[in-house]
């Protein structure tokens, strides 16, 4: 697939603008995104992955920390 084809399925995804891309290690054409922020006083943190062809994330969770969304990825 060129890279035009994959731009135009990562521009179509449902992320807000509080994702970012977070990059591991042996990924294995997988796409990760974090999103880290306030809401009521409470810290909400958020991850999604994607195959790199997808439109619909492959899983999306709500972690406690950070670190747990580092050892589910």
């Amino acid at each position: 697939m060129n890279k035009e084809k994959l731009k135009e399925i990562h521009s179509k995804r449902f992320l807000s603008d509080r994702f970012k891309e977070v990059n591991f290690e042996d990924q294995n054409n997988l796409q990760f995104f974090l999103a880290n922020y306030e809401l009521n006083g409470k810290t909400i943190i958020e991850g999604k992955c994607f195959t790199n062809k997808s439109f619909n994330s492959w899983w999306y969770y709500r972690f406690k920390s950070v670190e747990q969304f580092k050892e589910r990825c």
